[in-house]
């Protein structure tokens, strides 16, 4: 499913569904196509590429530690509305066997099945009627907040359940998108309520929540 028919699917103009679920992560608009990807000094372009999208430049100081807290899960990695989150890859001294990245933007798909000095694998994904296959690491980064919106409560709890089998990272904002509200433990108490997993690990950063669960058993 595109963009054009989740606008149709739920009566709404196609630009608003372009704005929620693409643009309003970046803070201009990018053309990836006219992004040269080097041969070195990769840590130093990674970083730049990073500062595009808002989600993955609040992470740029924290990018080690997030990272350390799921290397033991992490031989496969299913990234979900993963945007250019796996680039993050090379400011680590590690790497999974696998990263299958899941985006609904082609931009993002293309660019990522660029990078061949990574393990990644970009597939074009809709995470709003689509569940991932591929059974592994699960991340939810900031995703549950826009399910939410979409279908509510009943639906993220039954998208989590469908998620049976896997490791299950969820982040969510800690503030809202003008940094005047705080909204995480609204979303702390609101993802415990929808999975019915054993939690692994939390923890924070300046600007987000993570929740590890463990839905393997």
């Amino acid at each position: 499913m595109d963009f054009e028919a989740i606008a149709k699917k739920f009566g709404l103009k196609k630009r608003y569904v372009e704005h929620l679920l693409y643009y309003s992560y970046f803070y201009k608009p990018v053309n990836f196509d006219k992004i040269e990807i080097p041969k070195e000094n990769l840590q130093w372009w990674a970083r730049e590429i990073l500062k595009l999208q808002r989600p993955t430049k609040e992470r740029l100081p924290f990018y080690e530690k997030i990272w350390e807290k799921h290397k033991e899960f992490s031989d496969t990695i299913i990234d979900i509305g993963s945007g250019l989150n796996p680039i993050s890859l090379l400011l680590i001294d590690w790497r999974p066997k696998e990263y299958i990245a899941l985006d609904i933007a082609d931009s993002i798909v293309n660019f990522l099945n660029k990078l061949d000095f990574l393990p990644i694998k970009a597939k074009k994904f809709d995470f709003l009627s689509e569940i991932p296959k591929e059974k592994g690491l699960i991340l939810l980064w900031k995703v549950i907040p826009i399910m939410d919106k979409f279908y509510g409560f009943r639906y993220v709890k039954n998208y989590l359940e469908s998620l049976r089998g896997n490791i299950i990272s969820i982040s969510f904002p800690r503030k809202s998108l003008s940094g005047k509200k705080l909204i995480g433990r609204a979303w702390r108490y609101y993802i415990k309520r929808a999975s019915p997993y054993k939690i692994i690990d939390e923890f924070e950063t300046d600007n987000e929540y993570f929740i590890i669960f463990d839905a393997t058993e």
